[in-house]
């Protein structure tokens, strides 16, 4: 598998869900350094905040796998 997702919310306010396994993580690891995958982690937040100013949503993350985080989480809230 390419990544394991493990969805946490979905209604009309929030999607949220967390990657608790990476493939391009995985790569990274084997090669060395895990932080080499930052690079397609941080597309995340370039892309997403600014697709989410014109759908009417925020992103936040409080981390990557790539970072040293447990997991790679997604949070995209409606803005009111």
């Amino acid at each position: 598998d390419i990544c394991e997702i493990k969805f946490i919310e979905d209604s009309n306010d929030a999607l949220t869900w967390d990657v608790n396994y990476c493939f391009l993580h995985e790569v990274a690891k084997e090669y060395g350094n895990p932080s080499w995958c930052f690079p397609f982690c941080n597309i995340d937040d370039v892309v997403y905040p600014k697709i989410g100013k014109e759908l009417g949503f925020i992103f936040r993350r409080s981390g990557t796998l790539s970072t040293g985080a447990s997991k790679c989480d997604f949070r995209f809230e409606r803005i009111s």
